[in-house]
């Protein structure tokens, strides 16, 4: 799935600089020495008073696609990656410099329900909600990640009597209107869940995610 644009020459978070062979190269990386396994993590290279189509970045990790003075980084594995820099001049490749990179898997969203995955919800707030989202908090790249299932239920009391209980399959995961009419029946006391749900990540694979349990905090009044 695609990975969507971001505008990356307008703010180098991180500025690595070695002087070699009395030139100075620069990596700037978006997100401050971090690349995530199987992104294309946009790097900015410079090297001193170097053309852009003479430079080359390589890596023991995955793999750098050159474009002028950027580049794409796609680590390969979890852990740590070395991008070295070279320059081609008349007496050959030159090695310019190079930098340590921490390499993460990219982490599992959260399923949320009006920003909770469980204790109390205001009636007011479940109201207003049209469903479940995904939420991938402190990441620095837009991706797309879709819900593709889940059970939601409405119980009630120390036995958990099912009010309510409907099956969501994508595209049709949004809350539907039978679903949105048991929602305004609710009482301070009635729990939500939602069970067995699933996503499709960044890059197609289905993967399970955490359940949702919250507790109406609010009587509907007429």
């Amino acid at each position: 799935m695609p990975l969507a644009k971001r505008s990356f020459l307008l703010l180098i978070a991180f500025l690595f600089c070695q002087c070699c062979s009395a030139q100075t190269s620069a990596l700037g990386l978006e997100k401050m020495q971090i690349a995530y396994v199987d992104m294309p993590n946009p790097i900015i290279v410079i090297v001193e008073n170097a053309k852009c189509n003479s430079i080359s970045v390589r890596t023991d990790n995955g793999t750098v696609t050159m474009d002028g003075c950027t580049c794409l980084f796609r680590p390969a594995r979890h852990g740590s990656a070395i991008l070295t820099v070279y320059e081609d001049t008349k007496d050959g490749k030159q090695k310019r410099g190079d930098i340590n990179v921490r390499v993460r898997t990219v982490p599992k969203p959260e399923l949320r329900l009006a920003g909770k995955t469980d204790g109390y919800i205001s009636y007011s707030q479940l109201l207003a909600c049209d469903g479940p989202i995904l939420e991938l908090s402190r990441f620095a790249y837009d991706i797309d990640q879709t819900i593709k299932s889940y059970i939601f239920q409405v119980t009630r009391g120390k036995d958990e009597k099912v009010l309510f209980e409907r099956k969501f399959n994508s595209p049709n995961t949004r809350f539907d209107e039978d679903t949105k009419l048991a929602l305004k029946n609710v009482v301070e006391g009635d729990e939500l869940h939602i069970r067995e749900a699933q996503f499709v990540n960044y890059k197609g694979d289905i993967q399970t995610i955490n359940d949702i349990d919250l507790v109406v905090l609010m009587l509907h009044q007429n």
